[in-house]
């Protein structure tokens, strides 16, 4: 070797070690027999193992202390197929928190075996941090059904992401997407030539597209899709399409469902006699149903988007108030309202207000009910003033009908002072009361409010006054004891019911009493549940005699009783006949339907 070959090898050397000293991966230099010669600094910073204490020591030796046991297995084979002489990839191994990549390469010049030990942590971090966005991505893709493709228009190829295929319904392995016509054919024969022409017109003119299309899948299957392209130019030429696809199916159905919903709505609403509108945030007509126009004579066209108490002035005050009280989330109902339109048209309607809420509850606008009860009211007014009529006119023949009776009594009072014969007196003075009782009927019934019914409480006070002044000359000596609720009953029932009182009374005070004798008469009016009338007149006489039947031994006045209370008012009739006689009449409460 002449002094120039030291020379360069001396070079060589010093650059081998400049290299050697200088790199940032750990270098472990080793004979045949695995037995370390050097390591470089980098390999002592990243293991913490000198080159004082790697030096001597065997590959697995320093293995073992670095990565563990677990490991050695692998580092063996990996070793030994070096030596061998075989080719070897690299493997991975890890410290910790810390992956590195081992590498061999034999250097037979120097019959030895380099092995450098590289930190690719960061590297594999970015790896796995790649793997999860992709895995991301595809999770992304199908969970919104939304594929991505890029054409080359320079090589002719297409790329699909794995939900492309999903959509298509082909699979991967077996379909190769570079073929665009055959792609094209999977779109509904309809829809094709659309889709034919966007993708040309995108790839010769740069022109992008955004198209809802039908679409048929691999499987036969009748989808809706939404197809994206957006050519990508250089030096203005078209390089590459990219787009996406996505699934619409289901929205597609949604909407049409939601159209069919409001169709129906729609329907329901304008078919209605009922006017509806509903004004959204800024109090603005969004809607005005037929039965609106036919009510105000003002058509949808000339309503929408305005606002309610500028259009209709009269609306101004309490329609206005719940309006805005519907807008803050409570309801109005039956707001009657009468109005007065431009055109002349008068008339009254009933109107309730609601909020109008979105699926989550919250308040979007307001939805109103209208009922024009324009005829209504009319028929009311009309029916009030022929209420009045009649009742003008009733009144005036119940006080006709008090006054003829009053003329009757008058005559029989007259007369009855003409009469000698005592008994023949006692009858006139009868039938006057009788008369008289009924007389006070229709006077209560004239001076009444209500001209079908009147208090039986008021009405008996006035017939015992009426008895106490014919039949008691001296008070003192038998007094009329009353007790009443407060009962209102017909006419049909009051006329009978009085002629009862007055036959009972009549038959306690004549029969039931000896000239001169002390005594006292109950008279009680009161309700028994469920729907009945309890008449008891009771008194503390000497009674009726032993074995006295009713029926059979009554004179005209107790048969006149249970005539009347049997068969005119369908009552129950007993009596009892301790310590005087007690009758006690029970009828039903609502005998009769009102005529007034």
């Amino acid at each position: 070797m002449t002094d120039e070959d030291t020379e360069k090898l001396k070079e060589s050397e010093r650059k081998y070690q400049a290299i050697f000293e200088g790199a940032a991966d750990g270098i472990l230099y080793s004979d045949m027999k695995a037995r370390i010669l050097d390591v470089n600094p980098a390999y002592t910073e990243i293991t913490g193992i000198s080159k004082q204490e790697a030096v001597g020591k065997t590959g697995f030796q320093l293995s073992k202390k670095f990565f563990g046991v677990k490991d050695l297995p692998r580092i063996f084979n990996f070793i030994k197929n070096t030596i061998l002489g075989k080719k070897v990839k690299p493997i991975e191994l890890k410290d910790q928190d810390k992956t590195y990549e081992v590498s061999t390469r034999m250097v037979p010049a120097r019959k030895g075996i380099v092995v450098v030990l590289r930190d690719i942590t960061d590297r594999k971090k970015a790896e796995e941090e790649l793997k999860r966005n992709e895995l991301l991505l595809k999770q992304t893709q199908r969970l919104t059904k939304v594929g991505g493709w890029e054409y080359d228009v320079i090589e002719k190829t297409i790329i699909w992401t794995d939900e492309v295929y999903r959509i298509y319904g082909v699979n991967k392995k077996d379909y190769d997407p570079n073929d665009v016509k055959k792609n094209i054919e999977f779109y509904y024969p309809e829809d094709r030539e659309k889709m034919d022409r966007a993708f040309s017109e995108a790839l010769n003119k740069g022109k992008p597209y955004d198209l809802e299309l039908r679409f048929i899948t691999g499987q036969g299957e009748l989808r809706w899709v939404r197809t994206i392209g957006k050519p990508v130019k250089k030096k203005g030429k078209v390089i590459k399409i990219q787009g996406n696809m996505m699934d619409i199916t289901e929205q597609k159905e949604s909407e049409k469902a939601h159209r069919e919903r409001e169709q129906l709505l729609s329907n329901v609403f304008e078919s209605m006699q009922e006017g509806i509108f509903v004004l959204n945030h800024d109090f603005k007509y969004t809607y005005w149903n037929h039965a609106m126009e036919e009510i105000s004579h003002t058509p949808r066209e000339k309503v929408l988007g305005t606002i309610p108490w500028e259009k209709f002035p009269f609306l101004k005050g309490k329609i206005e108030r719940a309006m805005k009280k519907a807008m803050n989330g409570e309801s109005s109902r039956n707001i009657e309202l009468a109005y007065n339109l431009p055109d002349g048209k008068e008339g009254w309607t009933t109107e309730s207000y609601f909020p109008l809420k979105d699926m989550d509850g919250n308040i979007e606008g307001v939805v109103s009910v209208i009922e024009d009860i324009t005829e209504r009211k009319r028929a009311e007014e009309k029916l009030q003033k022929e209420l009045k009529e009649k009742e003008v006119l009733v009144r005036e023949l119940y006080h006709r009908t008090k006054n003829n009776m009053q003329v009757i009594s008058s005559m029989l009072r007259l007369r009855s002072r003409t009469v000698e014969d005592k008994k023949l007196h006692s009858i006139l003075q009868e039938i006057n009361n009788k008369i008289q009782s009924m007389a006070l009927v229709h006077k209560k019934l004239y001076e009444s409010h209500n001209l079908s019914t009147l208090s039986l409480k008021s009405y008996f006070s006035d017939l015992i006054s009426l008895v106490e002044q014919s039949y008691l000359v001296s008070r003192d000596s038998v007094k009329l004891i009353y007790r009443a609720e407060d009962v209102s009953v017909l006419i049909d029932t009051a006329i009978p019911l009085g002629l009862i009182l007055i036959e009972l009374l009549y038959n306690s005070i004549r029969h039931g009493f000896s000239q001169g004798q002390k005594g006292e008469i109950h008279i009680r009016l009161r309700k028994k549940p469920p729907n009945r009338i309890a008449l008891e007149v009771q008194d503390n006489g000497k009674g009726l005699p032993q074995g006295f039947d009713v029926e059979k031994d009554g004179g005209l006045g107790l048969k006149t009783v249970m005539g009347l209370a049997r068969d005119q008012l369908g009552g129950k009739v007993t009596f009892e006949n301790q310590k005087g006689v007690k009758c006690r009449i029970l009828i039903k409460e609502e005998l009769h339907k009102p005529r007034v």
